[in-house]
């Protein structure tokens, strides 16, 4: 897990140590335990890496990496899990390697096979491999972008870096707002991350799956995409339980392979089901099976705590730990900081969300402190098996348009199950009036927009007025969107669509950077790429059934971990407890901002509304969530461009 760039200039800028050292340097977060650059005068080009040693510890695994007498140089960000199975078929093929490192295996099966070496990976990355001999830079990111890569490719200049961060530091490069991006993402925090582009002008994102090639003598830039999930579903058991029996068999083998590294592993754990079962399949592997390659020391995990708050969730990770024998600490908000963390964390995440990270930066910080370089991660569930509310109101109405009785009352019971018991009277009567115009409105709530329609049924529950009608209005986003698939049942789509287009990649990418600012790689089994192919082949019943989200993982489960935490229908997740905040801890940050010049100035919002009605919610003391996850990616916005205007 490393931080990469590259620079090359097409025009009068002559590339040297400094420039791409600068902009590598930006990335120093993602790499603490080296560096270095290569520079080629003749092809006017660098490339550099910041090193975050996992495997093979030497200078063996330094990058920039060469072979073939120096042919190719690559830089990589990532890890490829089934390197050892690569590697062996590698020397098969009469290759010898000097290194214990995956970096190498990579290089050298780009070598053997070419682009179509990904379709042999496992694992996250983000690849830039330059061929001096045909003059070409190729690209690639893993199959659901878990690794970043952004590039721009304007005026002569083509770059490439894990962060938009590193862009500040481009020699040559101006690094300015786009203003309808960031507005329509002030507004749709989950809709930009997938579309290829980003929040600022001339920076762009390789997208998931998909590979390029640079032209280093004309500058053609040519990309395309080699990974589709519809395109790899597979066969599935008929029987139910033949099902979870290879979903078991599965997650096994991807936990396993996760766990191959040379330094210790953590783990995050909030509570949850998904953390849980990534925590005790762990426990379950380590102490009844041998796994090459896997460190001494992965029976720590962390959690992190709001007393008080139905945020806290500390009591269910407890009850994993006791389990399982293993080892938790448990942290709690440093207050003395908070301010300080959660600006100088939204200014390195260079990005817009609709909550701070700061938990994110807590938890993974608290692991670097004490050594560590991994977490095993939970992610990926609630966008395959209908993790979240909107997913279960989705099919909701889908099972009402049909006239399903039965499988509209077996949703209901589920969704109410995923509320905290003071809520579901109120939801209740949220989900009849919503049968009122099931019939009329048939795209989804997800596209369609939860809070539009929320205000059309419920406007006791979404306060006026709407933040949002305080920014300035953007163009019309003209981003691609996936078009619907008859083979697959609306629920299915809609968790294709979440999985690939919305919400994961968001998820995805907030994780990546709250992690990477502390120098922690997190690996994600649920992620393997043949689960996934997998769980999109499942029907929608064995993924929401038996009165429960999450079916298969649930039935997967048994006897491995704790009943109570495996049959828990509660959902929380990983996120700051905003509507205190805001009118404690945060309040005199909040209004200093809002007061500032750079705010009462920026023309991307009405700076005197947005003060006025943040005002009289701290007066108050009357913030809502829902306001809270309006006002935040506004806030969010302002820290970053004030930052960038500095």
């Amino acid at each position: 897990m490393c931080g990469i760039s590259g620079i090359i200039y097409f025009n009068h800028i002559k590339i040297s140590h400094k420039i791409i050292s600068d902009f590598n340097d930006q990335l120093i977060h993602r790499g603490p335990d080296g560096h270095d650059v290569w520079v080629n005068e003749e092809l006017n080009m660098a490339l550099g890496h910041r090193r975050l040693s996992i495997l093979d510890l030497s200078s063996s695994g330094n990058q920039p990496m060469s072979l073939d007498n120096e042919r190719y140089w690559m830089v990589y960000n990532g890890e490829v899990y089934n390197f050892i199975e690569l590697r062996n078929d590698l020397i098969q093929l009469g290759y010898s390697f000097y290194s214990d490192s995956d970096s190498e295996v990579v290089l050298a099966a780009y070598i053997e096979w070419g682009n179509d070496c990904v379709k042999r990976f496992n694992g996250m990355w983000a690849i830039a491999i330059v061929d001096r001999q045909k003059k070409e830079l190729f690209l690639s990111r893993d199959r659901f972008g878990i690794k970043p890569l952004y590039f721009a490719n304007t005026d002569g200049i083509f770059a490439f870096a894990s962060e938009s961060i590193a862009f500040n530091k481009l020699h040559g490069f101006k690094k300015r707002i786009h203003q309808n991006n960031i507005l329509f993402n002030i507004r749709n925090v989950h809709g930009l991350e997938a579309t290829g582009e980003s929040i600022y002008e001339e920076i762009y994102q390789l997208q998931a799956g998909h590979n390029a090639t640079l032209n280093l003598n004309t500058g053609e830039f040519y990309k395309y995409k080699w990974w589709n999930t519809l395109e790899n579903r597979i066969e599935i058991p008929k029987e139910y339980n033949d099902q979870v029996l290879l979903f078991r068999e599965l997650f096994e083998d991807a936990a396993k392979i996760r766990m191959r590294s040379d330094v210790p592993i953590a783990s995050a754990l909030s509570g949850g089901v998904d953390s849980s079962a990534v925590y005790c399949m762990i426990n379950y592997l380590m102490k009844n099976e041998p796994i090459d390659r896997t460190p001494k020391n992965w029976q720590r995990a962390y959690n992190i705590g709001f007393p008080g708050s139905i945020l806290d969730e500390s009591h269910f990770a407890k009850e994993v730990i006791d389990y399982t024998g293993g080892d938790g600490r448990f942290l709690l908000p440093d207050y003395n900081n908070l301010l300080d963390d959660i600006v100088s964390s939204t200014v390195l995440f260079d990005n817009i969300y609709n909550s701070p990270i700061y938990p994110l930066t807590t938890v993974y910080g608290n692991m670097q402190q004490d050594g560590y370089k991994i977490s095993m991660d939970g992610h990926g569930v609630d966008e395959m098996m209908f993790g979240y509310r909107f997913s279960i109101k989705d099919i909701y109405l889908d099972a009402v348009r049909g006239g399903d009785k039965e499988r509209e009352l077996l949703i209901q019971n589920i969704y109410l199950g995923l509320l905290p018991k003071e809520e579901r009277e109120e939801q209740l009567q949220y989900l009849k009036n919503l049968t009122k115009v099931a019939h009329v409105e048939k795209r989804s709530l997800w596209e369609r927009g939860i809070r539009k329609i929320g205000r059309m049924l419920s406007p006791s529950q979404i306060p006026p007025p709407d933040l949002w009608s305080f920014l300035e209005k953007e163009q019309p986003a003209n981003f691609a969107l996936l078009e619907p698939n008859e083979q697959m049942s609306f629920g299915n789509w809609h968790l294709y669509k979440i999985f690939h287009e919305s919400v994961l990649p968001s998820i995805l990418r907030n994780f990546d950077r709250g992690a990477m600012q502390k120098s922690i790689e997190i690996r994600m089994p649920f992620m393997d790429w043949r689960l996934i192919s997998y769980m999109f082949s499942l029907p929608e019943q064995s993924k929401i059934g038996g009165g429960y989200t999450k079916r298969i993982l649930r039935d997967s489960m048994k006897g491995i971990m704790p009943e109570s935490i495996r049959t828990r229908k509660l959902k929380v997740g990983m996120t700051s407890p905003m509507p205190e905040w805001f009118s404690n801890e945060l309040k005199s940050l909040i209004l200093d901002e809002l007061k500032s010049t750079s705010f009462q100035n920026n023309d991307l919002w009405n700076a005197k509304e947005i003060l006025s009605f943040v005002e009289h919610r701290i007066s108050n003391n009357s913030w809502t969530e829902e306001e809270c996850k309006q006002f935040w990616p506004l806030f969010n916005a302002h820290i970053l461009t004030k930052n960038l205007n500095g």
